[in-house]
């Protein structure tokens, strides 16, 4: 099929032409959702609608360009993930997230782990005395405990009153991580 094109419809068609192929790493995946975005003004909504993902595939691409140069080389290169990007991008500061993309690094550390490394460096020292433990059963602790390893997030079961239903808490670290946990509680 041969069509006229203009430059710019071009370059907008090799990009979304490049973004359907399999072999592009997170970082170039994301530098050319960024290209859609800033240089032809299409919303995270169109680039996902024309390259096939859902829109928040898009956005946590997206947010990846937001690591320091020497962990996007990482995520480049393969020693990290975009799992393990995704983990890192939970911390405050650029020193942070460098020091424990080292870490991931040079411990090997899978992206449940690096979750958990990224949970503990956010919650920091507790300097006020723990609250007092609420006795819970162990059929409930054992259903927080699957629940906590299925959805990678810290789950807790409030009953109301004994046998008389409750709520489930899943605590998320932020917007991403509530991404995560919504992908993970509604996939079909």
């Amino acid at each position: 099929m041969v069509q006229d094109l203009s430059s710019r419809d071009s370059v907008k068609r090799a990009l979304v032409d490049s973004l359907q192929r399999a072999d592009l790493n997170p970082i170039e995946e994301a530098e050319a959702y960024q290209r859609l975005v800033g240089e032809h003004g299409y919303t995270q909504e169109q680039v996902a609608e024309r390259v096939g993902k859902e829109r928040s595939t898009v956005t946590n691409s997206l947010r990846l360009l937001k690591l320091p140069a020497g962990v996007r080389e990482r995520v480049e290169d393969g020693a990290l993930s975009m799992g393990h990007a995704r983990a890192l991008l939970g911390l405050e500061s650029v020193a942070e997230i460098e020091v424990v993309a080292r870490q991931i690094a040079s411990k090997g550390l899978s992206v449940r782990a690096t979750e958990v490394l990224v949970r503990q460096r956010q919650v920091g020292p507790q300097d006020k005395a723990p609250p007092k433990p609420v006795r819970k059963s162990p059929s409930v602790r054992d259903v927080e405990n699957r629940l906590t390893k299925a959805l990678g997030a810290q789950v807790a079961l409030v009953e109301a009153k004994k046998g008389k239903g409750g709520t489930i808490e899943i605590r998320y670290a932020d917007l991403d991580d509530l991404d995560r946990l919504l992908d993970k509680l509604l996939r079909r």
